[in-house]
C-alpha cells in the first residue's frame, strides 16, 4: 500500500521524524493508512477537497450577490470566472480580470455587477498552493505540538492503549 497522491506528507518524512529506520517495514501499511486518514481528517475539517491539487475548477450556485465564496482556499490566482446559466462557458460568459478581485485569499468580489441567480451557473478556474507538510524545517518540539499525525497517534494511544 502507498499513501494517496493527495497525502500531506510521505512515509519517509514520518519515519525520519519519529526515528524509525527505513529498513523496518513491518508497520508501513499502518503508517501509510494513518497518513491518509489524517490527510482526510484535515481536509474534511478545513472543507477542502485536496490541499495538494493545484488547479481547481469549481461550480457554484449564483445567488444574486457580488460575493462568491469558493470551497477550496487559499486562492492564489484565478484563471477565469464564467457566469452561464446554460453551462456552455463560452467566451462571452467569461468575466474580465478587471471585473473581480480576490479578497483575503478566501473569496471573490465583483466590481460592479452581481452574479446571476442559478444552479451551478458559475464556473471558477483557479490555482491553490501545495501545502504538504515537511517536518525537516521545524524543530521537533514545534512539530510535536502542530503535527496532526503526532496528535492523532497520541490520541490513538491515549484512547485505545491505556
Amino acid at each position: 500500500m502507498a499513501v494517496s497522491a493527495n497525502a500531506l506528507t510521505t512515509l519517509d518524512n514520518v519515519k525520519d521524524f519519529y526515528g524509525i529506520s527505513t529498513a523496518l517495514t513491518t508497520d508501513d501499511d499502518l503508517l501509510e493508512d494513518l497518513i491518509d486518514r489524517v490527510t482526510e481528517s484535515i481536509e474534511s475539517y478545513c472543507n477542502v477537497t485536496h490541499f495538494k491539487q493545484n488547479d481547481y475548477v469549481e461550480y457554484q450556485d449564483g445567488e444574486g450577490s457580488k460575493y462568491l465564496f469558493v470551497n477550496n482556499v487559499p486562492i492564489l490566482s484565478v484563471d477565469s470566472i464564467a457566469d452561464d446559466s446554460d453551462w456552455i462557458w463560452a467566451a462571452d460568459s467569461t468575466l474580465g480580470t478587471d471585473e473581480y478581485r480576490i479578497l483575503d485569499s478566501k473569496y471573490l468580489i465583483l466590481k460592479a455587477d452581481l452574479f446571476a441567480v442559478g444552479d451551478q451557473n458559475i464556473q471558477i478556474n483557479f490555482y491553490l498552493p501545495d501545502v504538504s507538510i515537511s517536518f525537516k524545517n521545524y524543530p521537533k518540539e514545534m512539530v510535536a505540538i502542530n503535527d496532526p499525525l503526532y496528535f492523532k497517534l497520541n490520541c490513538f494511544q491515549k484512547t485505545f492503549l491505556q
